[in-house]
């Protein structure tokens, strides 16, 4: 890896990081309340307010409708992440990818240039040179007769 790649490995990481932290701290968040309302959940049937099968049965039903929310959320952040980077003109990787395979291309299409044998040079002068050297040419002018 280049240094030019290295900078900008640092420079994507160094944008990233804050989002990446937040992330974790939303997820880290979430498994807190799971955790807690596993817990409660156990309180209320050791208190004989649920069954454990209603408590087995709403815990899942809760579990999964936050999973579907963690979900919807990642979905949000992942557009809003994208939305932004289209602002900022930040290359996508996508973008990337189709530049290095144009670049490929063109590298392709010089190397078979490069195996041409170059014309040869003509002697003759080309009309449009010819046709801007009459153009700039002034008028002669007649010679006095000396007295």
């Amino acid at each position: 890896m280049g240094e030019r790649e290295t900078e900008q490995a640092a420079a994507d990481e160094a944008r990233q990081r804050p989002l990446r932290e937040a992330w974790q701290a939303v997820l880290g968040a979430l498994n807190n309340a799971e955790e807690e309302t596993q817990a409660l959940m156990g309180r209320l049937v050791e208190l004989g307010t649920f069954s454990r099968e209603e408590s087995t049965r709403m815990f899942a039903e809760v579990r999964d409708l936050v999973e579907q929310r963690r979900n919807e959320l990642a979905a949000r952040v992942d557009s809003a992440v994208g939305d932004a980077i289209k602002r900022l003109t930040i290359p996508s990787e996508d973008d990337i990818a189709a530049v290095a395979q144009k670049l490929s291309e063109l590298e392709r299409r010089v190397e078979a240039l490069d195996d041409i044998d170059p014309p040869r040079r003509s002697t003759q002068i080309p009309v449009s040179k010819l046709a801007r050297g009459m153009s700039r040419a002034q008028p002669r002018k007649k010679k006095k007769p000396h007295v």
